[in-house]
């Protein structure tokens, strides 16, 4: 008899956690395995899920509970003071929830695609069957002032309702408090479904030898997509016969009230992060970048460019960096403990301090002065994805938890 896998991940948008999903869904032996996938709301990624033939329910009242990011973003910082109290005032409706899908889908296995999700696990051994819970750590916890009674919960739903804990890296499992636990199941690349033939130097009217740039982008403060875009601002002054792009980037409704108050209050220097991209972005000549919209198909973007770009201004794991290796493509990112575990510094990419925008400019700017430096960047770092993020090893690992 088939085990039933219910899959919870926290976005809708192909991407990061969604992809991996993705991924780990696609390597199920479905003899064994049927998964059905929960998300909290309708997106690109249900048609992923329903072109793999798999159930999706769309259930927006699971608490999300995160502590990634700090003070010093106030408005999500203050947002997530008031989010988080109503959160926790709805896991009563989470319980009742919880069993109704149960119910319907009676699961073996409970998959927590991401450790905001983490209240999850209480609820789902609230119900009679108990399946077995498996928490996948994908993000880096830190911890502030104003938040120790997450800390306490997170700690309490982690030892009594979680059998088994996965981390894509020791060091998200060593913030999230699961070290002794945790077993590591590295994301590995993977382009089966993303794979298309778009010349991007064409599609984007970027002149042939001009040197590419790639930022894979979004628009949240945390991704520190400004701070690439600076940087780039300062090399293009100096550097002729580069471009940057960068993916992720809606556009702006400059005509819409909400834009003009957020233009005026950027001025008084409240950032937003669609507001602050631009205005980086603003003082580049066009034909030396490129704002692009997200894009599901990002494997020529890579193979088109000297480097990726992962800026993250808060610690972040960049399976970027890994996609990149995996075509043979250097990277840069910022030096957090997660990047230290993608990347080798100097050896198989580059790392750079957190924000320092003329860090990453000089980085830049030194890839692009050293050719023989970016040749052996792009071997070692094929070699070291190849050897350390694998596919096989990691589904062991997940397969393992599933069993034990």
């Amino acid at each position: 008899m088939k085990k039933k896998i219910l899959y919870f991940n926290h976005g809708s948008i192909v991407g990061g956690a969604s992809w991996c999903l993705l991924e780990i869904i696609q390597e199920l032996d479905r003899s064994v395995f049927e998964p059905v996938v929960v998300l909290g709301k309708s997106g690109p990624l249900v048609n992923e899920c329903e072109q793999l033939n798999v159930k999706v329910i769309i259930e927006p009242q699971f608490p999300i509970v995160s502590e990634r990011y700090q003070i010093r973003f106030p408005l999500y910082g203050l947002g997530a003071v008031h989010r988080h109290s109503l959160q926790f005032l709805r896991l009563s409706r989470c319980l009742r929830v919880m069993k109704k899908i149960c119910a319907s889908v009676s699961p073996d296995i409970v998959h927590l695609n991401s450790s905001v999700y983490f209240p999850i696990a209480w609820a789902a051994k609230s119900n009679k069957k108990k399946p077995k819970v498996v928490l996948h750590v994908r993000e880096h916890w830190q911890m502030y002032g104003w938040c120790p009674y997450r800390k306490w919960f997170k700690q309490w739903v982690v030892k009594n309702h979680v059998d088994e804990v996965l981390s894509i890296t020791h060091a998200g499992a060593e913030c999230f408090g699961v070290e002794n636990r945790a077993v590591i199941a590295r994301d590995w690349p993977d382009f089966s479904t993303r794979d298309s033939d778009v010349d991007v130097r064409e599609a984007l009217g970027i002149q042939a030898g001009s040197k590419i740039f790639l930022v894979p982008g979004g628009i949240h403060p945390s991704k520190g997509t400004w701070v690439a875009i600076e940087a780039f601002s300062e090399l293009s002054r100096k550097v002729e016969g580069c471009v940057l792009v960068v993916l992720g980037i809606p556009p702006v409704n400059v005509g819409g009230l909400s834009e003009k108050i957020k233009n005026r209050l950027s001025r008084l220097g409240l950032h937003f992060s669609v507001e602050r991209i631009y205005a980086a972005a603003s003082g580049i000549p066009s034909d030396r970048i490129f704002l692009q919209e997200r894009v599901m198909d990002i494997k020529p973007y890579m193979q088109a460019s000297l480097a990726i770009i992962s800026p993250f201004v808060i610690p972040h794991a960049a399976k970027a960096a890994l996609e990149a290796g995996y075509l043979s493509r250097s990277a840069i990112l910022t030096d957090w403990p997660e990047a230290r575990e993608y990347v080798q510094d100097g050896k198989t990419g580059v790392l750079v301090p957190p924000a320092d925008v003329a860090a990453l400019a000089r980085a830049m700017a030194e890839l692009i002065s050293c050719p023989e430096k970016i040749d052996a960047l792009e071997h070692n770092a094929s070699e070291y994805v190849k050897e350390n993020f694998n596919r096989a090893d990691s589904m062991e690992s997940i397969l393992n938890a599933y069993k034990g």
